[in-house]
């Protein structure tokens, strides 16, 4: 059986994550997203730490189980990183925004941008 490379490829999510416009919003929120209702503390463990450090990405998918990966921009700036390399030693807990929260903002946004 032949599977078709369509079928194996992971789904970015919503093309609007990634627009620039869409980062400074974050920017805007990230105080929001770190102290809000719903956000929580995950300690990462040593093992996980050393294991993942400078793969950011792969630590929130198979750690923490979030599959959407749209969504792994927005965590990372909360926790102050810049970029998936960062991640290492000095993060030994992590804060975890709601997926609605973050849902939330991205429809402000589309909403102030006309939704086109």
């Amino acid at each position: 059986m032949v599977t078709a490379v369509n079928d194996l490829a992971v789904d970015p999510g919503d093309p609007w994550y990634y627009r620039k416009g869409w980062k400074a919003v974050v920017e805007d929120h990230l105080e929001i997203l770190r102290t809000g209702s719903g956000s929580t503390p995950t300690v990462v463990t040593d093992t996980d730490r050393w294991r993942y450090r400078a793969d950011f990405y792969s630590y929130l998918r198979d750690i923490i189980n979030i599959k959407e990966r749209y969504t792994y921009y927005v965590i990372m700036r909360v926790n102050h990183m810049y970029s998936p390399l960062d991640f290492g030693d000095e993060h030994v807990a992590l804060i975890i925004p709601p997926q609605q929260a973050i849902e939330k903002i991205m429809n402000l946004y589309k909403a102030m941008k006309g939704n086109s």
